[in-house]
């Protein structure tokens, strides 16, 4: 087949078959990642040889070198499959992560870590600190995806037949794709809960406030109740 038939039929499995395109996307990007520890097996074995003085590694470099480049075919074939809002999503989360690694002065972008801040705030280009629910313990965080794993292991411990029953209604699920199952193998980038189900790895800010909300209406658990604490704040550099 050719490339740009290829690109053509991802791109109609992505309009008109999208449960289909999530599953063959969430597919790549587990190809993408073993990809990924094939890589660095093979930079493993190249200093195991150089550390034994065997300087003849050549076969291990031109090995990792090919599948870098079957990676970044693997990268164009997710592009396709995904929607634009979710392409934007990764591309946020993304976005926080380099601005976290570029800043030079940290501290002019650190922020009061006392003070509480809630749900119904935007988290996009903010990284919290941790949280705090139901006037428990502050529960520390780097990443939103922190606070929304973390969040579901508290929610499962106050009532778990209502966190179970996230599976089967449909609000709780993304568009396409799932994320409350308890089969593994519908979840893109699994976290078992408790060992009693597993949840997908979101990785947006926004993504995760907006079911962290859903959550919170099927417990009862008022906006005040669920206090968020920030590290830093870039929101000046995205103006």
């Amino acid at each position: 087949m050719e490339k740009q038939d290829l690109y053509k039929l991802l791109e109609l499995i992505r309009e008109e078959l999208p449960d289909r395109a999530e599953k063959i996307a969430s597919d790549l990007e587990s190809l993408k990642e073993t990809l990924d520890g094939t890589i660095e097996s093979f930079i493993g074995k190249m200093q195991e040889k150089v550390s034994e003085r065997i300087y003849d590694i050549s076969d291990f470099a031109y090995s990792a070198e090919q599948i870098t480049e079957i990676q970044v075919n693997v990268i164009e074939l997710i592009s396709l499959l995904i929607t634009e809002d979710e392409k934007n999503e990764i591309l946020n989360e993304d976005a926080i992560e380099d601005e976290s690694k570029k800043i030079k002065n940290y501290s002019d972008y650190e922020v009061d870590s006392t003070v509480e801040h809630f749900i119904d705030e935007p988290f996009t280009h903010r990284r919290p600190m941790g949280f705090r629910l139901n006037d428990g313990e502050i529960i520390e965080t780097k990443t939103w995806k922190d606070v929304f794993i973390k969040t579901c292991e508290n929610l499962i411990e106050i009532d778990e037949e209502k966190f179970l029953s996230f599976e089967d209604n449909e609000e709780m699920q993304g568009r396409g794709v799932k994320y409350f199952s308890k089969n593994v193998g519908e979840i893109k980038e699994p976290t078992s809960i408790k060992d009693k189900v597993y949840v997908a790895s979101i990785k947006s800010g926004e993504a995760i406030r907006a079911i962290l909300v859903k959550m919170f209406e099927v417990y009862a658990i008022n906006k005040e109740e669920f206090k968020i604490y920030l590290r830093a704040d870039y929101t000046e550099m995205n103006m």
